[in-house]
């Protein structure tokens, strides 16, 4: 009979959690690394929108989708966690570590949402913005971004997160 010690539940744990950042990082944080220009000879600079059709009114269903994916995904993330933290049969590295998590993704919320209500108040109507460790990627429903409005969606997003323009993704939903 196999005898499974707390130790082993708990690296099992954090191996599945490790699965589960992986996905959601690949699902949020998009597929490629770099961008490359719709005409050949045009540059395309970090940080520059992509643009992204959609029929009708679908760019409205994608944030309401988005969001609810999202959200989904997190309250997920965060329950596995949680249950790490509070378990007692979990170590007090696994816990401690468990917790820096937690409030790891309470900061990237918080900045997520800073970041949506700025970009609605500067007059961006359905915005979304996903923080991972290593990108932001913030979509925009809008019929087309001037360059001054993806310099005024940067900023904002520079000034909230600190992250660098070729670590962020503009995303126009149209």
């Amino acid at each position: 009979m196999m005898v499974i010690k707390k130790k082993q539940l708990v690296t099992v744990a954090f191996a599945l959690l490790l699965v589960l950042a992986g996905y959601i990082n690949f699902s949020y944080g998009g597929k490629e690394d770099t961008v490359t220009a719709s005409n050949p000879g045009e540059t395309k600079m970090y940080g520059e929108a992509r643009y992204v059709s959609a029929p009708g009114n679908a760019g409205e269903s994608y944030f309401n989708t988005a969001k609810t994916n999202k959200d989904k995904a997190r309250s997920e993330t965060l329950a596995l966690i949680k249950e790490l933290a509070e378990s007692e049969d979990a170590d007090k590295e696994a816990k401690k570590n468990a917790q820096i998590e937690m409030i790891k993704i309470a900061k990237n919320i918080e900045k997520e949402s800073n970041i949506e209500n700025i970009l609605m108040h500067k007059g961006f109507e359905n915005v979304s913005a996903f923080i991972n460790d290593d990108r932001v990627t913030v979509s925009v429903l809008t019929e087309g971004l001037k360059p001054e409005e993806i310099a005024r969606i940067r900023d904002v997003i520079i000034s909230e997160t600190g992250y660098t323009a070729d670590k962020i993704n503009i995303n126009e939903i149209k």
